[in-house]
């Protein structure tokens, strides 16, 4: 049982200051841009590509240790912090992991904004609305939303942990990468293991969501959602 819960301390860890900037970043860059005249899908587009670059400057230092720890190279998460240091360095794979988190974002983040207008129209039946909408309407939007993006990512996905996990250095770069994993296993593997991850994402967006809506209708905010 212990063994399966590898690396959850580590996750605990990243995920707050993570989404702390993330939503930091991607709601004030929708309010910087909405005084520009865009259209909303691209506000929406840039501020979650905005917020997972500066994410990921935060996370992908644990996100490294997470990874060591749950492929079992080190026993808690304080000798992987020492090995990533002296060996990796807490910024391995930072290119690849932006490189999947910002389409991931820059997808599932204008799915859902559109998808939560278009309900707000068919559930008031009425256009232009910003009242509330059920928390079960949200949950679909989230888990459609996340859905499409995990599964469009998944490649990058592949790639980043194969990064991150590498002992001997055998993939030099994220290309590298792609075109062995291409080239030695076939372009099917770079979806390997694809319905575990929309499944986990899937589910995850469900709870996100649904969080994120209750938190804005909770919480005073500056900005109207």
């Amino acid at each position: 049982m212990v063994s399966k819960l590898k690396g959850i301390s580590a996750n605990f860890v990243v995920s707050f200051p993570a989404a702390f900037t993330f939503f930091t970043v991607y709601d004030g860059s929708k309010i910087a841009l909405s005084n520009a005249n865009i259209h909303p899908a691209y506000i929406n587009l840039c501020s979650a590509a905005f917020g997972e670059i500066a994410q990921n400057i935060v996370r992908n230092p644990l996100e490294v240790c997470k990874q060591q720890m749950q492929i079992g190279l080190h026993k808690d998460i304080w000798e992987t912090l020492r090995a990533v240091y002296r060996v990796k360095g807490f910024y391995a794979g930072y290119f690849s992991t932006v490189l999947r988190d910002v389409p991931f974002g820059a997808i599932q983040f204008p799915i859902y904004e559109f998808l939560k207008t278009t309900s707000r129209k068919l559930y008031h039946k009425k256009d232009d609305t910003k009242d509330s909408l059920p928390f079960w309407i949200t949950s679909i939007n989230g888990c459609i939303a996340a859905s499409i993006a995990a599964l469009v990512t998944t490649p990058l996905d592949v790639i980043k942990t194969r990064l991150m996990t590498q002992k001997s250095g055998y993939y030099k770069n994220v290309f590298d990468c792609a075109s062995k994993i291409i080239r030695e296993e076939g372009a099917k593997n770079l979806f390997k293991a694809w319905h575990i991850r929309v499944f986990c994402i899937s589910s995850g967006g469900i709870l996100f969501f649904t969080a994120v809506s209750y938190t804005h209708l909770t919480l005073p905010t500056i900005y109207s959602v």
